[in-house]
């Protein structure tokens, strides 16, 4: 239904998440005139960059400002010495340490009842949530607890039966141990206590589970941060002052890519085509963004610009005709697929520019351009 509506403005909460999934790319295509507004506490990707494509950046407040001004909880972190672990062998992969690595270090079961032993000493009667490392790490931290004594708990993963039938029930349990459940977008102001479990590579993963905790309630006005996995080691104080910037590109390295399925120019750090939805493997990714000669990237800046151009003279056509803003996106695609992928360079645009020309001149209809 997204060609039928006329849309001037485009708020994207949670703007991290999928920023540059082919959906929203598609998304910002169909809709390239509308003013876009993205809201996020960490708009920053993996490797700890602001996102691409935004004309500015407003970061007027930070969070130790919203803690002074009474709307976040204030964080008391503790660092247990006997919880420290060696990351100096553990892989990074997508932004963020390797599970199955991590596993061979965390799935230890007297690491795992240290985490509890400094969770009695601290925070013995308060609301906690636990993040763990993988599903295994999440249950033999359950059985621990479990042995101890404590019985208002509960475990999420996706491999729990009904999780989504029992989720909200699961949810009021004092203790709340999870794998990859609760990160991002989980709300309960009664969080009490945040246990870092699980180490974290990436600040927007860390900042993200961290936050889960720092909801004020009339009661709550602080929350225990116990990392017992080198969190806070590696990225500071959950309400340190923090300026992101964004990434610049080496000399040596394209700023865009081609799409081997439908020959689209793409920005180098979309993961999926915004026109035909081709997944960029990494092993290819890695080789487009470092090894490109400089007429390469020459080339590759020009063919982006004409494309760029045919796409605003299809939404020139399409707002003479009286179409909907979002049909020049879906003739643009169409054009793109259907064109075999060795003619998708300056030779192939210029044709297409050419052909919307005479659709002008001799007034023929739009679709007319899909079967020249």
């Amino acid at each position: 239904r997204l060609p039928d509506m006329d849309l001037d403005m485009l708020i994207i909460d949670e703007v991290h998440i999928g920023w540059n999934e082919a959906r929203t790319k598609e998304l910002l295509r169909i809709y390239s005139d509308a003013k876009v507004v993205g809201l996020s506490a960490t708009p920053i990707d993996e490797k700890g960059y602001l996102l691409t494509g935004f004309d500015d950046y407003v970061n007027e407040i930070q969070v130790k400002d919203l803690i002074n001004l009474g709307f976040l909880a204030k964080p008391l972190c503790y660092v247990p010495k006997n919880c420290v672990l060696d990351l100096t062998n553990i892989s990074v992969c997508n932004g963020e340490y390797n599970s199955k690595d991590v596993d061979e270090i965390v799935l230890d079961i007297n690491k795992v009842e240290r985490i509890v032993d400094n969770w009695e000493r601290i925070a013995k009667d308060k609301k906690t949530i636990v993040f763990a490392n993988s599903i295994k790490h999440a249950e033999l931290i359950y059985k621990e607890y479990c042995r101890r004594g404590y019985n208002d708990i509960s475990l999420l993963h996706s491999k729990i039966e009904d999780l989504k039938k029992n989720r909200q029930e699961l949810l009021k349990s004092k203790i709340i141990i999870n794998c990859f459940m609760l990160t991002k977008g989980f709300d309960k102001p009664d969080i009490e206590c945040v246990v870092l479990a699980r180490p974290l590579f990436s600040v927007s993963n860390y900042l993200q589970s961290v936050g889960r905790g720092l909801r004020v309630t009339e009661n709550k006005k602080e929350v225990l941060i116990l990392d017992c996995a080198n969190c806070i080691n590696r990225h500071g104080q959950p309400d340190d002052y923090r300026f992101f910037t964004f990434a610049k590109p080496k000399s040596n390295e394209s700023v865009f890519k081609f799409c081997p399925e439908c020959g689209s120019v793409e920005p180098i750090e979309n993961k999926i085509c915004s026109v035909c939805g081709y997944i960029f493997s990494l092993e290819k990714q890695q080789s487009l963004s470092t090894k490109c000669n400089k007429k390469q990237i020459e080339r590759l800046v020009l063919i982006r610009n004409a494309q760029e151009d045919v796409l605003n003279e299809l939404r020139k056509l399409v707002k003479e005709r009286n179409y909907k803003k979002g049909y020049a996106f879906w003739v643009f695609k169409d054009l793109l697929i259907n064109a075999k992928k060795q003619n998708t360079g300056l030779v192939f645009y210029k044709k297409i520019m050419n052909r919307i020309k005479k659709c002008r001149e001799k007034k023929y209809k739009i679709a007319w351009l899909l079967y020249q």
